[in-house]
This record gives C-alpha cells, sequence and structure tokens, in this order.
C-alpha cells in the first residue's frame, strides 16, 4: 500500500510482483490522478476507484524507460488506485463496486 506521498512517487518502479500481487495507492479524497510508468519494468493494469468504492476508470499501462512517457489520467477523480500485473484486471468494468479493506 502507498499511502504516503514518498511511497507513491515510488511506487512499483523497478520491480516485479507475483501472481495476485498488487500495490494500492490511497489519496485523502477523490482528485484527478495521473501516473506515469518511468523506470517501471512490467505492464500494469490500473484501476482507478473513488471514494464511493466505485470504478471509475481501468486502463492497461506500458513500461518507459525514456522520457518522454505516456502519461495515464483516470477518466474521473479517484480516491485510490490499484496497479495489478498486466491483464489481471481484464475482467474489472467501470461502475463495479470494489471491497477496500486499509487493515
Amino acid at each position: 500500500m502507498a499511502d504516503e506521498q514518498a511511497e507513491r512517487e515510488v511506487g512499483l518502479m523497478g520491480r516485479t510482483l507475483d501472481d495476485g500481487q498488487g500495490m494500492l495507492f490511497v489519496y485523502d479524497d477523490d482528485r484527478k490522478l495521473a501516473f506515469w510508468m518511468m523506470d517501471t519494468i512490467i505492464p500494469l493494469d490500473i484501476v482507478f476507484i473513488d471514494k464511493q468504492n466505485t470504478v471509475v476508470d481501468v486502463q492497461r499501462m506500458e513500461p518507459c524507460v525514456a522520457e518522454p512517457c505516456a502519461i495515464y489520467k483516470a477518466a474521473a477523480p479517484a480516491m485510490y488506485a490499484l496497479e495489478v500485473n498486466a491483464g489481471d484486471a481484464a475482467d474489472v468494468k467501470v461502475g463495479q463496486t470494489a471491497r477496500i479493506s486499509l487493515i
């Protein structure tokens, strides 16, 4: 989980994920979120979720090793962003309810 600014800035740079793993980015409230993949070595799916736990966007992100890198902007304000291995969010649809437990 990345719930502090320093953790959110680094994210999954230089890391891989085991099956079923991911990283949840947590913000204080809904906001316009944008991510890039600088120094990220694996393709990822990103699921943007608002404070009502509704999925507002799902995108595939590709690794970037040199600027300029693509910027992946949420289609609507979100409070959470979940990064998982590419393909793991294939069945997630906008409008679905996410179950988030911050234990």
